[in-house]
């Protein structure tokens, strides 16, 4: 895998959306402590890695399901017109399709 392909399969997977959800996830177990529960960090790596699993799983699936609205979208924002790194000048979709 070409370091241009690595880096458009890391755009795809939105890593900006992933580091979000990860701090409200931690933000809900700061919480949890400071109400008085006890922390088991395991349980909690658990937790985040299937909440990471399967925010990965939506991002690709819906990359790949709207890729061909989002190759029309000509005003592509942070939250619309999907991630830019499918195309003809992106990876295949089926590479979404293949890691979802």
């Amino acid at each position: 895998m070409s370091t241009h392909a690595l880096r458009l399969f890391i755009r795809l997977s939105r890593p900006f959306f992933l580091l979000g959800a990860a701090l409200v996830y931690l933000l809900g177990m700061g919480i949890a402590r400071y109400l008085g529960f006890s922390l088991d960090w395991g349980i909690y790596f658990l937790g985040q890695a299937w909440v990471t699993t399967l925010q990965l799983s939506t991002h690709y699936f819906n990359e790949y399901f709207d890729s061909l609205a989002d190759a029309a979208n000509n005003n592509r924002t942070l939250f619309s017109g999907g991630s830019g790194a499918l195309g003809k000048d992106g990876l295949p979709r089926e590479i979404a399709l293949w890691a979802g």
